[in-house]
């Protein structure tokens, strides 16, 4: 069967491309949580959709799930959709290798092992200074 759109996700953003899809009379596939984001649900407080000013993420979820119903539409649930971390310290080590020899030489010369984070996943790295003289030759 040929789509003419894809919608990854089910949070606020995936139904209301659901709902746009399925108003235009647009053959598309969903996948995400048959029970839509647990995000949403989980929030005490919700003012920023208009016309649902002050519910709480239970009432919002409530309000989202009757709407998808009532338009019948359909979630495939059975592919889960994850983003997956590939850094290494392998990885952490080139970057460092791009910093400038001075400032490499000012951060082994503070004498201490440094830390470096990966935005996307939060994994840490250390690196001693015997370590940092080894990216430092290069």
């Amino acid at each position: 069967m040929r789509y003419d759109c894809i919608i990854i996700g089910s949070g606020p953003t995936g139904l209301s491309a659901a709902i746009n899809l399925k108003t235009y009379n647009k053959n598309f596939l969903w996948f995400g949580n048959a029970n839509l984001s647990e995000k949403v649900e989980k929030a005490e407080l919700v003012n920023n959709y208009p016309g649902l000013c002050g519910v709480s993420g239970k009432e919002l979820l409530a309000a989202f799930l009757e709407h998808k119903e009532k338009l019948g539409l359909e979630i495939t649930d059975t592919l889960s959709t994850q983003f997956v971390c590939d850094c290494s310290k392998e990885k952490v080590s080139r970057a460092l290798s791009t910093i400038s020899k001075k400032d490499l030489d000012d951060i082994i010369n503070d004498g201490e092992s440094i830390e470096v984070k990966c935005q996307f996943c939060n994994k840490a790295y250390t690196f001693e200074i015997d370590e940092l003289k080894e990216i430092r030759k290069g």
